[in-house]
């Protein structure tokens, strides 16, 4: 699983974080209870003290993969109407609204409190993401065994694997495997 490098954008890095905290390939799940929600949810400052519930445990769970789907169309495959039809339910649970400061500045902020604010943030993330134009970089690994999210950072968009040199070459061995049998 490749690393990230200093040009990645920090909404995209938060985003690839996100979707990492399940390791398919090692079975490491990272936000399996509300205690490991909020932890996370914490360490990357979305969410200022408080505690998750199992039920926003199961939500993170849904964002998680539903995000990671998006990642895979992003990647060249078909882009599943489930996984969108579910961010568009989650997007009414953890709705993002319009909030005016003392200034008359603008930000979206979340409609929730909690650990669903900390999901509205990193839906919002997406949200940015696309309307600078950077979203088709925030990638998932093609490997079923691995499915690692990444943000591509060739110059043509045109990266595949998280990490040539492990799913890229096993991919590449399988096939030469199959040509030559």
């Amino acid at each position: 699983m490749a690393q990230q490098t200093d040009s990645t954008p920090a909404e995209a890095q938060l985003l690839v974080d996100f979707v990492n905290t399940l390791d398919i390939d090692d079975d490491i799940e990272q936000i399996g209870s509300p205690d490991e929600l909020a932890a996370w949810l914490g360490e990357h400052g979305l969410m200022q003290g408080g505690s998750a519930r199992p039920e926003d445990v199961a939500l993170a769970q849904r964002v998680r993969e539903s995000l990671r789907a998006l990642m895979h169309a992003n990647n060249g495959e078909p882009l599943d109407p489930d996984a969108v039809d579910e961010l568009n339910k989650l997007s009414v649970e953890t709705p993002l609204v319009l909030r005016f400061s003392s200034d008359g500045s603008t930000e979206l902020a979340p409609g929730a409190e909690g650990a669903a604010a900390g999901l509205t943030r990193l839906m919002g993330n997406v949200y940015a993401l696309m309307a600078e134009g950077k979203w088709q970089r925030v990638k998932a690994c093609p490997a079923d065994s691995c499915e690692w999210a990444f943000y591509d950072q060739s110059k043509n968009r045109s990266r595949t694997w998280c990490s040539m040199e492990v799913c890229g070459n096993r991919s590449k061995a399988r096939a030469y495997r199959r040509r030559h049998t």
